[in-house]
This record gives structure tokens, C-alpha cells and sequence, in this order.
């Protein structure tokens, strides 16, 4: 609530009832009046009644008019109905200044020709949660209030600087960035999305001129009619949402779409799984995929929290992390894949490298390690950042200078093979790179 942590720290109900709320904006004004004039009854002061008043002085008022209005009006209410304004209770600025920005840009984002009420159900919907403050200060949320004291960054990650009086009026980072509508901030993406937008079109295309369903010669169930048809409009959809990935306006969509070509690409590879349990063989075309899939899941979580659209589970603030975890058994299961594979792996070493069954046994071992991290949450930014690092050097060293080469390798041919594991290759470290990127937006 503005002014307030308290219910925020307990982690209570997130949203009071809108029962009684007025036609139009009285109920709205009705409160925010009685407020001011020091009436409203104290069990009215819930957290809708803090967001109602905020959002009556939002579109009335600039922002630092707002702040000084609040900063006043709530610590003469407090006062008013028995309460003090210290150090550990009653007024804090911090959150006052929060939540004015999240609030303003709930306003630049709204109808303002809708009743105020009605505004008020959708602010409500979009930042009623209680605990939100603690999802930008996580762990650190700062504890000064009345003496005016308040917290330009995050303690920990120093993740903002809160400009709300600043003479530009330009706020604060997080109003800039656009990052207030989003529960979590996922900033660190960055040029990620595009990237994979490449890696996704790159699978469509290899679909296109092979005629798989996937990369590794994977094809759709004998069961399933007109399969060729089917492979070349999924490529042809891929590709399409691959493109669309790269603006803003059907970048959710899109990534939605690429993320269930890459489930039912894990789906497909289920049934060799099933057929050879205790073969690397037979899970490697499912764990590829799978890590994949992970890229695609923490990106739509990302762009979920931009929008208002769909309440798809894996955009719930904790995917990130359990997308995490699963990347990181894949990690676990690529590493094991050197040890028990050791003279093939070795065998893709670059030859002017020394001791390349050390090295495959190293890698081995960093992949596993990494993996582990992730699982554990033992420093995975390092973890996830290690990897991503390894899987670009294994692509930049072993794949790419295959094609330069003459004679082949034999575990670069035949040239179906060649482009479909720089595919995947391009496909997993990308994922890796998202999941790096992701481990330290998580953490702020």
C-alpha cells in the first residue's frame, strides 16, 4: 500500500473486495475526499483504499505534486486515526515513490475517458498483489519511513535509481524502461530475443530444405496424414513467428508459438525415450529439445509481463527459476553424455589441442557442474554464464570449422547432420545465453 510495507512483508490477501464500489468515479472520489479531510473511518484504509487515493492524485496531479501531496496527507492521517509516523511504523517513502510510478504508468496505459472506478478494478488487477513491492526489493526492501530517508536503489542489486523529484521529472529507471507494468524485471534479455528469433528461423529453414519435422532427421508419427503437408506448413509458421518475434506488437505470440513447435518437438521424442530408458541415444533428441523449449518459456515469461494478455502458468513470476532447473539437468545430462561417449566427444576436440580425452572429460565435468549450480541455485548466474560460454566455444571450434574442412570428419557428415547440429547447437546456446541473462534478473 502507498505509504505502507507492512502488508507487504506478511505476504497478505492481495486484493480487497470491489463490492460496494460506486457508479462512475464516486466511490473513488468519496474516499480520496474523506481521506483528505482526515474522516475516512480506519478500517476503510485498506490497500484498495491506498490505490484508489493514489490514483486520484495520478490524474490530477504531476508526479512530484503527488509525492508532496501524499508524503503530507498520509502521515497527517495516520496521526489523525492513532497511529504515529516513526522509524518502524506508519508513513514510508520509499514505497509512497513506488508506487506513484507504477501508478503513473498504469495511467499513461489507460482510458482516461473511463469511469474512475473502473479504473480502479483494473489498477487493482494489474499491481493489487501486496507483496509486489518485495518482488522489486527482494530481501532488501528498506525499512526507513517517517524521517524522510528513503532508498534510491535496491540495497542489494542496486536494480533502480527513483528520480520522481527529479527537475526533468524523468523518475526513475524502471518508469523509463517500461519495466513498472512487468513483475519482474527481465531487462538483461536484451538482444536475446532477437538471436533467438535467428536460431528459431534457422530450425524452420533446415525443416524446409530437408523435409524433417525437426533437427536431427526428426520426423512426425507414420499416423499422422498428410505429414509432408504438415512439416512444411509448421516450418513455414515457424518461420513466420520467428519474424514476428522481432516486434513488439506479436512478439508474445510469436514466442508462444515457437515454444509449442519445441514442445511438440519434445513430445515427438518421448516415445525413444520410453523405448530406450537407459541410453544417452535414446534421450538425446528429447533433451535437446527440452533445452530448447527453455529459451522460448523464459522469453514468453518475459514478454508476459509487458502485456495483459493470457494467465498461462509458465509466465507465473517463479518460471524463470523452475526453467532454470530444467535447463540445468539438461546440463547434467549433456556432461554425462562425454563421459560415457569419451573417445567420440574426444574425437570433436580440435587437433591442436592437447590431451583431447582430458578435455572431453573436462568439459564433461563443467557441464555437470554447471548443471548442478543451476539446480541448486549455487551461484547460477556464474553457473548458467560458464555455460552459455562453453556451448558458444563448442559451436565456434568444433562445428563451424567443419565446414572448412576436407575430408569431412566422420561426425559431420553426411551434410543433413553437419547443418542440423550447428542448428541445435545455435538452438542451445542461445537458451543458455537466455538462462544466464535470466538468473540475474531473477535475483534483483
Amino acid at each position: 500500500s502507498l505509504g505502507s510495507v507492512d502488508d507487504a512483508a506478511e505476504g497478505r490477501a492481495a486484493v480487497p473486495s470491489l463490492a460496494h464500489s460506486g457508479v462512475g468515479g464516486v466511490e473513488t472520489d468519496r474516499v480520496a475526499r474523506e481521506f483528505i479531510a482526515l474522516t475516512l473511518p480506519k478500517s476503510e484504509w485498506t490497500h484498495e483504499a491506498h490505490l484508489r487515493v493514489g490514483l486520484w492524485h495520478a490524474l490530477r496531479f504531476s508526479d512530484v505534486e503527488s509525492l508532496d501531496l501524499l508524503r503530507g496527507r498520509i502521515r497527517a492521517y495516520n496521526e489523525a486515526t492513532g497511529g504515529v509516523n516513526s522509524d518502524s511504523a506508519g508513513y514510508h517513502e520509499t514505497i509512497t515513490r513506488l508506487y506513484i510510478v507504477l501508478i503513473r504508468e498504469f495511467v499513461r496505459s489507460a482510458d482516461r475517458g473511463r469511469p474512475t472506478d473502473d479504473l480502479v478494478r483494473e489498477l487493482i488487477e494489474r499491481i493489487g498483489d501486496r507483496r509486489l513491492p518485495l518482488r522489486y526489493y527482494s530481501g532488501c526492501f528498506p525499512r526507513r519511513r517517517a524521517s524522510g530517508g528513503w532508498s534510491r536503489t535496491c540495497s542489494r542489486c542496486r536494480a533502480w535509481t527513483w528520480r520522481i523529484d527529479h527537475p526533468a521529472n524523468s523518475w526513475c529507471q524502471l518508469a523509463r524502461s517500461g519495466d513498472a507494468n512487468r513483475y519482474m524485471p527481465m531487462r538483461n534479455l536484451g538482444s536475446a530475443q532477437y538471436v533467438f528469433a535467428i536460431a528459431s528461423a534457422s530450425v524452420a529453414l533446415l525443416s524446409l530444405a530437408y523435409g524433417d519435422f525437426a533437427p536431427g532427421g526428426t520426423s512426425l508419427p507414420a499416423w499422422i496424414p498428410w505429414r509432408t503437408t504438415v512439416v512444411y506448413g509448421v516450418a513455414l509458421l515457424v518461420l513466420a513467428a520467428s519474424a514476428g518475434l522481432c516486434f513488439s506488437a506479436t512478439a508474445l505470440r510469436s514466442v508462444l508459438t515457437i515454444g509449442w513447435y519445441f514442445a511438440a518437438w519434445a513430445l515427438i521424442g518421448v516415445p525413444m525415450v520410453l523405448s530406450k530408458p537407459l541410453s544417452v541415444d535414446g534421450w538425446y533428441g528429447f533433451i535437446e529439445a527440452l533445452s530448447s523449449l527453455v529459451g522460448a518459456w523464459i522469453l514468453y515469461a518475459g514478454l508476459r509481463w509487458r502485456s495483459r494478455g493470457s494467465e498461462i502458468p509458465i509466465a507465473h513470476q517463479r518460471a524463470p527459476r523452475a526453467a532454470q532447473m530444467v535447463f540445468g539437468l539438461t546440463c547434467v545430462f549433456y556432461g554425462w553424455s562425454h563421459f560415457v561417449y569419451a573417445d567420440f566427444t574426444a574425437g570433436m576436440v580440435p587437433g591442436w589441442l592437447p590431451g583431447r580425452l582430458e578435455v572431453a572429460y573436462f568439459t564433461g565435468f563443467c557441464h555437470v557442474a554447471a548443471g548442478i549450480a543451476l539446480i541448486i541455485r549455487l551461484l547460477p548466474g556464474l553457473a548458467a554464464t560458464l555455460e552459455a560460454i562453453m556451448m558458444s566455444l563448442f559451436g565456434l571450434l568444433v562445428w563451424v570449422p567443419s565446414f572448412f574442412v576436407w575430408p569431412r570428419p566422420g561426425w559431420a557428415t553426411p551434410p543433413e547432420n553437419q547443418w542440423s547440429e550447428l542448428v541445435v547447437t545455435l538452438l542451445v546456446t542461445v537458451s543458455a545465453w537466455i538462462v544466464a541473462a535470466s538468473t540475474r534478473a531473477s535475483t534483483r
